[in-house]
Parts: C-alpha cells; structure tokens; sequence
C-alpha cells in the first residue's frame, strides 16, 4: 500500500485523528522543551536546538519533521528564577501539513541545594492545511476535493523536577481539543500527556549510564512508550540504543563537536508492518549552547543535555 493512502486514512479518518498528532522524537532528551514547557529556561546556558526528522525513508509522502528551538533564563532574584523559550515547528506528511509555534514560560524554585522544582505554561497556535493535489484515487470520496486550511490555539502545561543527575516531568499539550471542520463528527486535535524521566548512573570517572523512559498517552488510545539506553563518555561522546514499543529499536549517537555545540544522530528500523522495503528513518539534530560569565543560575542536569 503506497504511503499516501496510509498517511490519508490516518489523518482523516475520525478515529484516527485520536491518535498520536504531535512530532514524535526518538532522541527526546535532545528536544525536551519540545515535550515539557517547564524546561525552559532549566539549564544555565542560553540554548539553541534545531533539527530533522525524516521517517519511513523509502515511501513517497512519508513524514518529515523539522524543528527549532532556543530558551534561556533571566530575573533571578534569591533561589528562583524565570525561564522563556520560543519553539517552531513543522510536520509534513503525504498532502498534509502542521505549522506551529508556541512560546514557553517557566518559573523555577531551588528546593534545596541539589533540587530544583519548575512551573510552566506554553501557548502558541498551529496551521493545518490539506493540498489535494495528486490524491490517491481510492480515497478521493473520503476527503474534500480543495485545498483547505485551518488555525488553531495550542495551550500546555508541564511540571519539571531535576537534582543533578536525575530528572522528572509531566506535561500537556493541546488542552483546547479543537475540532477540525468537515472532517467528520469526531475529528479534533487531541490532549496529548507525557510522563519523562531519566538518570545519570556513573559507571566510572569518565563513564555514565543513563537511562529514560517517555511516556505518551493520548485519548483513545493506549499508553504508549521510548525507552532510551545511552552511555556517555567524557560528556564528549554519547551512544546507546532505544526501543518504541510496537514500532521498532533505533540507534542513538551524539557528539560534542566544541565546547559549546552537540551533534546528535538517531536510526530507526521499523519492526511493525511497515518494515517491508526501506522503513527506516533518520533524525538529526544540533545544539548550540551559550554559557555566560558569571554566576550560573539554576542546577545542571547531567542526566539530559
């Protein structure tokens, strides 16, 4: 079945638009503002994130994501402070498309010395839009025959704690559930929850484990999870495998090019029914770190970067 039926039936289809909606990332501790508002602002450095991905490589239409990101922190006054962060991204799959942008706030209280708890909201909007041009012909009764294009508010909140070597957080995106017009009863753009976390376990000096888990529940559908498995080098070179529950295990490399810029690359090898000819994806990723003089507000966590 080629690539644009399956990405038409499930972006259509009123019982579909339930499942997952937002870009998925398998090197997710790379691109947790994107998860999780509450980091903004997190770790001392003014931080800039930018990256693709592209899935099912092979299929004609098959999805591909870009993002970028960039947050920091200002107004510390005592043991809190604030962080803002802007996000923008871009889904593309078969003839659809999602645009959005969202601006991040957090506020971040010292616990003690070693922990740190954090508030956040994000609010943005998205554009959606639907070309026909060059639609499968077994579906053209099922979708509408113009282009169309829909604007939409996006809310969410998260909650973020993290000590030096550890981290936890729970957030939600799409709280306004907005319904799609003419695209059946059913169809709107669903709550979307995430539970994350992760820790930095020293193997020896130079050697760290860490593991993670992210958590992804939408309604209607169940429980869904990545599990990650890296192992960090020198805070240089980073590698490891990770696993998506029913889809597939992937390969994760990062690497500190500078001082102050990381390079991450992840492989995926598609297990499900769509392993057959090349269902593979690639996703890159940069990151650009600006660390000012002085004092450093909050507490780095080694447990994501």
């Amino acid at each position: 079945m080629r690539i644009k039926l399956v990405v038409i039936l499930i972006f259509v289809s009123g019982n579909c638009l339930q499942a997952q909606q937002l870009p998925i990332f398998t090197n997710y501790n790379f691109n947790i503002l994107g998860i999780n508002p509450a980091v903004a602002g997190s770790q001392p450095c003014l931080d800039l994130r930018m990256g693709q991905r592209r899935q099912w490589v092979g299929f004609d239409g098959a999805p591909i994501t870009n993002f970028i990101s960039v947050n920091g922190s200002f107004g510390k006054k005592r043991f809190n402070y604030h962080g803002a962060g802007v996000t923008v991204e871009d889904d593309t799959f078969g003839r659809f498309a999602t645009q959005s942008i969202l601006g991040n706030y957090a506020y971040h209280m010292k616990v003690n010395r070693k922990n740190m708890l954090s508030l956040g909201a994000s609010l943005g909007f998205s554009r959606f839009v639907f070309n026909p041009g060059g639609a499968v012909t077994e579906v053209e009764e099922t979708i509408p025959s113009t282009s169309a294009e829909f604007l939409f508010p996006q809310i969410g909140v998260g909650l973020w704690y993290q000590s030096s070597d550890r981290y936890i957080g729970f957030s939600a995106r799409n709280l306004i559930e907005s319904k799609i017009d003419n695209a059946g009863s059913d169809s709107r753009f669903r709550r979307h929850y995430y539970l994350i976390l992760g820790k930095s376990i020293p193997v020896d000096d130079n050697l760290f484990f860490k593991p993670s888990v992210n958590f992804r529940y939408v309604s209607g559908s169940p429980v869904a999870a990545d599990v990650s498995l890296l192992f960090d080098f020198n805070d240089v070179f980073e590698f490891g495998v990770s696993a998506r529950g029913g889809h597939g295990v992937s390969g994760i490399v990062k690497v500190g090019v500078l001082k102050y810029l990381t390079l991450g690359y992840a492989y995926d090898r598609t297990l499900n029914k769509l392993r057959v000819g090349s269902a593979s994806s690639h996703e890159i990723m940069l990151g650009i770190k600006a660390c000012p003089r002085g004092e450093k507000k909050g507490i780095s966590c080694s447990a994501y970067d």
